[in-house]
Parts: C-alpha cells; sequence; structure tokens
C-alpha cells in the first residue's frame, strides 16, 4: 500500500450465511481470505499452521463435533467445499479462498474488511482518522485495543470469583461457628 505509515495490507469477506451438510443446515461465518494470508494466521487443532486452498474449506471444531467430517463436500451459498481441516475455536467459522467466497455468495470483487499492519512512523489514531474519511468505514479495532478489552473482561471475571470465594469462605466459618455454639450448649446443659 502506499499509505504512509501503513506496512501491509490484506482484504477479506466475512458474511453470515448457512453451511449445507446434505443432511442439515447449520449457521456459518464464512471467511474469504488470500490463500497465503499471513496477517490472518489459521492453525490446527494440532497449532499447526496450515493455508487456504482454492475448492476446500476449513471449519472450527464445532462442525466437527456437529457430525460434519474431514473429506465431506459441504455447500455454503453457491459453492461447494470439501472439508480440508478442523481448526481450533469455538466459533461457528468457516475459512475459503477470497475468490470462492466472493463467488459462492454471489459477489464478484467484494471485500468487507481489511487487515493492515503498521510501521510505526505514523499514530493508529491517524490511519484511523485517515480510513474514516477516505472509505466506507463502520469500525476499526487495534490488537492493542482488542487485548485490552479482553484483560478488562478478565479483571471483571476475576472479581466475580473474587466474591463468590469470599461468599463460601463466610458461609462456612458460618456453618462451624454454628456446630461449636450448639456443642457448648450441649455440653453446659450436660453440666448444669
Amino acid at each position: 500500500t502506499d499509505w504512509p505509515g501503513v506496512r501491509n495490507t490484506e482484504s477479506f469477506i466475512l458474511y453470515p450465511t448457512l453451511l449445507g451438510t446434505g443432511e442439515r443446515t447449520l449457521d456459518i461465518q464464512l471467511y474469504g481470505l488470500k490463500g497465503d494470508a499471513d496477517l490472518y494466521r489459521l492453525y490446527t487443532m494440532q497449532d499447526d499452521r496450515i493455508y487456504l486452498h482454492q475448492g476446500e474449506i476449513l471449519l472450527s471444531a464445532v462442525f466437527e463435533k456437529n457430525g460434519v467430517l474431514r473429506g465431506d463436500v459441504v455447500s455454503v451459498g453457491k459453492g461447494s467445499f470439501k472439508v480440508r481441516e478442523f481448526l481450533s475455536g469455538l466459533s461457528n467459522t468457516g475459512f475459503v479462498e477470497l475468490g470462492d467466497a466472493q463467488n459462492a455468495l454471489g459477489m464478484p470483487g467484494m471485500i468487507n474488511g481489511v487487515v493492515l499492519t503498521t510501521d510505526g512512523s505514523q499514530t493508529e489514531e491517524s490511519i484511523q482518522n485517515r480510513l474514516y474519511s477516505s472509505l466506507p468505514v463502520w469500525s476499526t479495532l487495534s490488537t492493542e485495543k482488542a487485548l485490552q478489552d479482553t484483560n478488562d473482561m478478565l479483571r471483571l471475571y476475576y472479581g466475580f470469583v473474587d466474591i463468590i470465594i469470599v461468599s463460601g469462605l463466610l458461609i462456612s466459618l458460618a456453618i462451624v461457628f454454628n456446630f461449636i455454639m450448639i456443642n457448648v450448649l450441649e455440653r453446659s446443659r450436660e453440666i448444669a
């Protein structure tokens, strides 16, 4: 790209649609990526890097649990794809080569997302502002912002866990106190 501050870009398409397995239909978030995509990396269940090939689809492990097998031919939109591999992750996503996705969805040449890396010469905010002013951009998300959001959610989660642990300790203390008081009252009755 010739934008100052942007080192590399990769376009993609993301579209919610249906995956036909022959016997049933499942919801899928279909990604169309370039076959040699480097900025959006895909990994198998064994944590091996995997690339896209024409006519094949990579599905998240959720579909394997729903009865889809390696080698099955599935339909997405107007296209049919051979299931090559299952990917790590718990979402209902599938990945095909960008041109295959555009043709299957009846949208040749269409993209609705871009992944980009910066070279550090421009601020992230200035690049975002340029995107908003020159393209019909709905939103942007940086890796740093995504990590910050995840950490914020984890802090909230750990706060709830702490509250549950403290509540459990208070209840256990109340139960131990109750047993001690019952024991003391029974002994005082025996002494009297």
